[in-house]
């Protein structure tokens, strides 16, 4: 009798991740049965691809948006100075305060602060919760109904839901798959719920899956988890198989170029995350015939207001691709470009997800399957593999990018073919699959 998975994946963005993508597939090739339990929304991300006849994409219609902004250490830093100014107030005005040991004062800061942000959003919340628990319920009673005989529950929500429905209805093998990470402490009390509900997702299950040992390392750090206790599965954040063709003129047709133009890629997010801006400044100064391009993963506009500053900051250097392509059309639009570009902001601007992405950037996983050498920022992990299989050239500094493709442009052919070895050693998806397939088959 052919084995049931329910995969608990709450998110809207299925069709742009290769690594769940593929899991699906590979899945379904083997003869599991693999039901989606997801939400639908109104969602900016391409539908996912076609998958074979055994995989059920079920869906709970849901009203709520999905915030995709992140805190920063400035937001903190405000919040920091408006605390202290208060507190100066305080001492000016009350001799006896200023009796009371700093540690105390700081739990109580910390104690206003959280509540006033609670009342604050309360209503938000309110609905917020209310829509998490529709979705708890739906899955439960999938669960329930189905008896699968394994479940994988993915990341914050995915994780909590499937969590709740195996503690009522246990399955023969439980997964966490960590790819997205949420910090351990959440201000607002509807979400740490959910996160405590996902940290028990990460304690319970049978095997936690995430990109590599460093990224297992921070996941069960921020689901206050011992990971050398548990069974890990590791699978980088990219594609299967490999790219057969060497070139296609997508961005050539879009945008108009020719032969003479330099096309450097950076494919994903615009956002400052990914120094979009910053980037799009830089590349005013490069050669009169280069031009960066961002390739979006989600539907945007030129109305909203980041990419208009985007716009503004690269002038006629930089151009925007802002209609995301289905999953399976992604090697067509790197086969146009010339170069990829990767680069993060600092982890510690923008918290813990952004820390151990070597083998969870689905970009550097496409521009190398399709033999494009890389420009990198030198974060950890993107060195040891860089510098390894020299693939490409790294960097510390924006200015610094003008150099280092410069330097790829002089000796291509070789980048290109290391771009090539470092995919087929390091990224290729199928061969790490193999050992999730005999976790599950066990």
């Amino acid at each position: 009798m052919k084995k049931k998975i329910g995969f608990i994946f709450e998110e809207d963005y299925l069709g742009s991740y290769p690594s769940f993508v593929e899991s699906i597939r590979i899945l379904s090739e083997q003869g599991f049965v693999v039901d989606i339990l997801g939400t639908s929304r109104e969602s900016k991300f391409p539908a996912p691809p076609k998958f074979n006849e055994n995989v059920n994409i079920d869906l709970l219609l849901v009203n709520y948006p999905i915030c995709r902004d992140y805190p920063t250490s400035e937001d903190d830093s405000i919040n920091n100075i408006f605390i202290n100014s208060v507190d100066n107030q305080n001492n000016k005005s009350s001799f006896f305060k200023s009796l009371i040991p700093i540690e105390i004062k700081n739990i109580g800061r910390s104690l206003i602060s959280d509540i006033k942000e609670n009342l604050t959003t309360f209503k938000s919340q309110k609905e917020y919760f209310f829509n998490k628990i529709k979705y708890f319920f739906f899955v439960f009673k999938k669960v329930k109904r189905n008896k699968y005989d394994i479940l994988i529950g993915v990341d914050f929500g995915g994780g909590a839901a499937a969590y709740l429905s195996y503690l009522f209805n246990p399955t023969k093998k439980f997964l966490y798959w960590g790819l997205e990470i949420m910090e351990p402490h959440q201000e607002r009390w509807a979400y740490r719920l959910v996160k405590h509900l996902e940290i028990k997702a990460c304690q319970t299950a049978d095997a936690i899956i995430s990109t590599d040992t460093a990224r297992i390392k921070d996941v069960c750090k921020a689901n206050r988890t011992n990971s050398e206790s548990k069974k890990v599965l590791l699978l980088p954040h990219s594609p299967k198989g490999f790219c057969k063709r060497k070139r296609s003129s997508y961005f050539q047709d879009l945008f108009s170029l020719d032969d003479t133009n330099t096309t450097i890629l950076h494919s994903g997010w615009i956002h400052e995350v990914m120094c979009s801006k910053d980037l799009a400044q830089e590349s005013r100064r490069w050669p009169q015939n280069w031009r960066l391009i961002f390739h979006e993963r989600m539907k945007r506009t030129p109305d909203e207001s980041y990419i208009q500053e985007v716009i503004n900051a690269g002038d006629k250097k930089t151009l925007l691709s802002l209609n995301p392509v289905e999953y399976d059309l992604i090697d067509e639009v790197v086969l146009s470009a010339d170069i990829g570009v990767v680069i993060y902001d600092s982890y510690e601007k923008y918290g813990t997800s952004w820390i151990s992405l070597a083998k969870g950037s689905g970009k550097i996983a496409h521009y190398l399957r399709c033999g494009k050498p890389v420009v990198c920022r030198n974060l950890p992990g993107f060195k040891e593999i860089i510098e390894k299989y020299q693939c490409g050239v790294m960097f510390d500094n924006i200015n610094e990018i003008e150099t280092a493709i410069t330097k790829i442009l002089g000796n291509y052919d070789f980048y290109h073919k290391n771009a090539y070895d470092c995919y087929k050693h390091e990224y290729e998806f199928g061969k790490y699959f193999k050992k999730v397939t005999s976790f599950l088959k066990a």
